[in-house]
């Protein structure tokens, strides 16, 4: 999909790095690409698409803004379900503790990649979503 705006081109060419990266097998930029990626749409969808507020004061991160406005808000409830939102989480985990483990003497690589191909998908899932959104806002106004 080609994209029209200047933040779309960059996360168009943030893809194509993150996939290259896993092409040549340099696991660990694949998923800091592919977590920006996921975490710049969560936010544009949370909190610049749907204004949504955090469920907290002091929040880390988008994924607890949708959590906690999964079972009202009307126009996310059948596209951001709680297995894609688990799904997330539970991907953000595993990556953090990637992140954490790098200084061990023995680490396992093939955990990297499992993060980063699931990390890869997560981020398709995402960009679904997120258009299937948009499109529904663009309807309604």
């Amino acid at each position: 999909m080609k994209r029209g705006t200047i933040k779309g081109k960059r996360i168009e060419k943030l893809i194509s790095r993150a996939d290259l990266a896993i092409k040549h097998t340099f696991f660990l930029e694949a998923n800091w690409i592919i977590y920006s990626i996921i975490e710049n749409r969560i936010k544009s969808l949370t909190l610049e698409k749907l204004k949504l507020l955090p469920v907290r004061e002091n929040y880390h991160g988008c994924i607890e803004v949708m959590f906690g406005e999964l079972p009202t808000n009307e126009i996310i409830k059948n596209d951001v379900t709680l297995s894609l939102l688990t799904e997330l989480d539970t991907w953000r985990l595993e990556r953090n503790n990637i992140m954490h483990d790098l200084a061990k003497e023995e680490l396992d690589f093939k955990r990297i990649e499992k993060a980063t191909i699931v990390g890869r998908a997560l981020l398709a899932k995402i960009a679904a979503v997120n258009m299937k959104i948009k499109l529904k806002l663009n309807e309604k106004n």
